[in-house]
């Protein structure tokens, strides 16, 4: 589009008066922006082994706390972040925040939970929308203490067991 400009001196200023004028053509750009937004970088420190000790069967369903342990991550910014816990050995149960335990790969019976510091059971799903341990604000350090539950039954069959759980950090806006 072309148009004319005529300027006019006032007083203390500039003004411009556009004369009349036809779109002729019309014009377009693209622009490009790039934005670097790295994402953030957590360390996660976490027992590679936690022993649970000696469990022990009765005539009853035997049910124990065992002594926590404690997750750790550390950030390179700070940034809103929690946890999320994923199955790796053993077998989730429907709601998802037990597992059964295996010996030599078969599920025996005993049951396992980990629980929050108020006494709230964790999702084991993977699902960051199960995430636990959830800072209310954006911080380098967080620090967060699970204590392991078991439920043995008289029926469970006897010997090694184990079980496997991942833990990842989850960023959250």
């Amino acid at each position: 589009m072309r148009a004319r400009l005529t300027p006019l001196l006032l007083a203390g200023g500039l003004a411009c008066f556009g004369t009349a004028a036809q779109a002729s053509e019309s014009a377009s750009a693209v622009v490009t922006i790039r934005v670097n937004n790295p994402a953030p970088t957590c360390r996660l420190e976490v027992p590679a082994e936690y022993y649970l000790g000696q469990l022990t069967t009765g005539p009853a369903t035997q049910q124990k706390r065992h002594a926590p342990f404690a997750v750790k991550w550390f950030c390179d910014n700070p940034v809103r972040s929690g946890l999320k816990a994923t199955l790796v050995k053993g077998y989730l149960r429907p709601a998802q925040d037990q597992l059964e335990m295996v010996s030599g790969g078969v599920p025996n019976g005993t049951l396992l939970w980990l629980e929050e510091e108020d006494n709230r059971k964790i999702k084991l799903s993977g699902s960051e929308n199960d995430a636990f341990c959830v800072g209310q604000m954006a911080e380098l350090h967080r620090e967060c203490t699970l204590t392991p539950v078991t439920e043995v039954h008289a029926s469970d069959r006897k010997g090694l067991v184990e079980a496997a759980i991942r833990f990842d950090v989850v960023y959250l806006l």
